[in-house]
């Protein structure tokens, strides 16, 4: 099919101020051509359900620049305006030498209108990089789309053997010799357009999307929940970070890096304020009901204090302010380990394989975020500066060293709170007990009655009180984050004294050594992660 007016405008370019969902599209060779307007329709129908399912994060689309499916994806992706990848198997010039004649004006127009052009390297053994292409598209999509009858699969790198390996991310020895990642991709999503080879026969179904979401694990039925819950939590980070965009920022992952540094901040902030409101409230209410709002009306004030209480949890709980910064400031953590590497030289290796491997569920945005921002960073060239990676060394050592301080002040000041609290509440007990000795019942009964009253209700109060800065203070984790501070402040010195060792031995000691610590870091940093996670706001008791 050849092409509209629409194939003057250019792709988008690949922005760096979010986080992309990368749909890889994939497909037969051999495309009969009364098939393609049917094929044609549903592939752009299929990406258009993609986008509205997460509106607030851009769409890329990687396509394997061959004859039949790949050339057709990728004009439907550029005709609906979405950024394109087009992935070949030799430099360009080679690349169009080697097309079919009949072929070559769709791939010179397509080629000139992708967002990036990536070269996927390949051996003797893949001579139509076939191998290569199949492993680039199966390890840096999240979706793949498949133009594919659902035959089983022929060679490595056909189509089949594509969906096969994004489906179980298994590889075969085959595979493994023509990787372009070193590591094996996770299992995702395959949406299937049905689509018959030429000559075969047709089936009534052509065009129709059968959508296959693999088992994480042996009777696994919420696979689809949980990919979905995924990309909600994606879209709703994408929606957070367009409100603190800065036009100051650096270009590529570090300016991105520092977008989500201040979502993070900006919502930990509004999460301690709802927190600390919520505790006030909670005190309050706590008063009311020990007596102290008799002089404004018992019930009134009771049932106002208890309502506001629960209003204030409900906010605090629907807003997930404190999961969410919580998660962001994971993929700042994990970013600040890609850049490092980065600098050292290690543009081919993400942090994300190395980050929460178990964690397939709505915790695998992460991953998925972090893995397709290093992706796009990786089509630029990279500048080796092991400087950046010794800066980032010393930023988290000195980062470590003060918080370890800090958290652990923290933690003295609610335990030296909590033992005045206990010497109030047992000082109030006590003149109640006094006050039901012989020497004091001269006193007239309903001031004796009133002064044990109010004795009660401070050493009631005091306690809760008491109870309530015990709560906030393990709800922020003061004393775990000290000892955690203090483990990470341990890994990061010594990681200093290396790098300082090897200064004179060349850069690649050092790197290694930020690759070790690098991934360290990433370990220490999912703990945090779900231990936090862990400890969930809610009502005392649940």
């Amino acid at each position: 099919m050849g092409q509209g007016t629409s194939a003057l405008v250019a792709s988008p370019a690949l922005a760096s101020d979010s986080i992309a969902l990368v749909v890889g599209i994939t497909g037969h060779r051999d495309l009969a051509p009364a098939d393609e307007p049917v094929l044609r329709d549903a592939l752009r129908a299929l990406l258009g359900d993609i986008a509205q399912s997460a509106p607030h994060t851009r769409v890329v689309v990687i396509a394997a620049l061959r004859r039949g499916a790949g050339l057709l994806s990728a004009e439907v992706a550029l005709d609906a305006g979405l950024a394109v990848i087009g992935c070949i198997a030799a430099p360009r010039e080679t690349y169009e030498r080697d097309f079919a004649a009949a072929d070559a004006p769709r791939l010179r127009a397509v080629l000139d209108r992708c967002s990036h052009v990536a070269v996927v390297a390949h051996d003797e053994a893949d001579p139509e990089g076939e191998s290569a292409m199949g492993w680039y598209l199966a390890f840096h999509s999240h979706i793949l789309v498949a133009l594919w009858d659902g035959e089983t699969p022929r060679t490595p790198g056909a189509t089949a053997s594509t969906v096969a390996l994004r489906e179980t991310g298994l590889a075969s020895a085959r595979w493994a010799a023509n990787a372009s990642a070193p590591h094996d991709p996770d299992p995702m999503p395959i949406f299937q357009i049905v689509t018959p080879r030429l000559g075969a026969e047709r089936p009534a179904d052509v065009g129709s999307v059968q959508r296959r979401y693999p088992r994480r694990f042996s009777g696994d039925r919420k696979a689809q929940a949980t990919f979905d819950a995924a990309i909600s939590r994606l879209d709703r980070f994408n929606e957070d970070l367009a409100a603190t965009g800065d036009a100051s920022d650096p270009a590529g992952l570090p300016g991105l890096m520092a977008r989500i540094d201040r979502t993070a901040n900006r919502l930990q902030r509004r999460a301690l304020y709802q927190l600390r409101t919520l505790y006030g409230i909670s005190l309050l209410a706590i008063a009311a009901q020990l007596g102290f709002g008799d002089k404004l009306g018992p019930e009134p004030v009771k049932i106002a204090t208890l309502v506001a209480a629960f209003i204030a949890y409900r906010v605090a709980r629907s807003a997930d302010l404190e999961n969410r910064f919580q998660d962001y400031r994971a993929v700042s953590e994990g970013m600040r380990v890609q850049i490092a590497w980065n600098a050292t030289g290690a543009g081919n290796e993400f942090v994300d394989p190395y980050y929460m491997r178990m964690q397939q569920s709505e915790l695998q945005w992460i991953r998925m975020a972090l893995h397709a921002a290093a992706f796009v960073e990786s089509l630029a060239p990279h500048v080796h500066n092991e400087r950046i990676a010794l800066d980032w060394v010393r930023q988290q050592w000195r980062y470590y060293h003060r918080a370890a301080g800090r958290d652990q002040r923290s933690a003295g000041v609610y335990r030296r709170i909590g033992k005045v609290s206990q010497y109030i509440g047992l000082g109030a007990v006590f003149l109640v007990a006094v006050l039901l000795l012989p020497p004091f019942r001269w006193l007239p009964g309903e001031t004796a009655l009133g002064t044990k009253h109010w004795a009660a209700s401070v050493a009631a109060l005091v306690g809760a009180a008491a109870a309530l800065f015990g709560s906030y203070a393990d709800k922020r984790g003061y004393s775990a984050n000290a000892k955690r501070y203090d483990r990470m402040f341990g890994v990061f010195d010594r990681a200093l004294h290396q790098l300082h060792r090897l200064a004179s031995a060349g850069p690649a000691g050092q790197a290694r050594v930020v690759r070790e610590v690098g991934r360290e870091a990433l370990v220490e940093q999912a703990e945090w992660l779900l231990a936090r996670r862990d400890r969930p706001l809610r009502v005392l008791g649940r």
